[in-house]
């Protein structure tokens, strides 16, 4: 039975009027670039808890890379915004919940590991910061992959692929440092 359902609903969707699919794969390609652009916004600010942390160099150095990264492509992001109307990078296409939630979730781990005083700090605040952030570049590494093959702009396509190859680079750099630091195998 769940076979013929999904065969019922693919048979619906690719008989829908291709002009109702294109403009609602428009509209969702715009939620994900302002999803990315958020992204984007908020690791472009860790180089400055890593100075108020005085932390490990080589934590210090990828902190740095990403937010030097994710600088340099947030400002590309917002070039291509500013030439299409379809791109809003105020709507991100989310319930109030959910953005109230992320926001929630922003401030509590800026509190946690950010804050030089009350926040964690040592190798236990660096393990959670690389943890935290090797999942949020997960995230956007994901969620590039299934923008990439809805859009139709090379341009736009290109820039994903650039940013995908950035943010893949940086992950493993993170899963990298993680392994070395805090989760290597013990000795024989």
């Amino acid at each position: 039975m769940k076979h013929g359902a999904l065969l019922l609903l693919y048979l619906a969707l690719s008989l829908a009027p291709a002009g109702a699919r294109g403009e609602s794969t428009r509209t969702e390609l715009g939620h994900g670039y302002a999803m990315l652009h958020e992204a984007l916004s908020q690791f472009r600010h860790l180089d400055l808890a890593v100075w108020l942390k005085h932390e490990d160099a080589s934590v210090t150095r990828l902190l740095e890379s990403l937010a030097e990264t994710a600088e340099a492509h947030r400002r590309t992001l917002e070039e291509l915004a500013s030439a299409s109307p379809t791109i809003d990078l105020d709507n991100q296409g989310l319930t109030r919940f959910e953005l109230e939630k992320r926001r929630a979730l922003i401030v509590h781990r800026g509190l946690q590991l950010g804050t030089p005083l009350i926040g964690e700090t040592g190798p236990r605040m660096e393990r959670q910061t690389l943890l935290s952030l090797a999942a949020a570049i997960n995230q956007q590494r994901f969620l590039i992959q299934v923008m990439r093959e809805e859009e139709p702009i090379a341009a736009r396509r290109d820039w994903l692929d650039g940013l995908k190859a950035d943010l893949d680079r940086l992950h493993g750099e993170y899963e990298a440092l993680l392994a070395k630091r805090y989760f290597a195998a013990p000795a024989d």
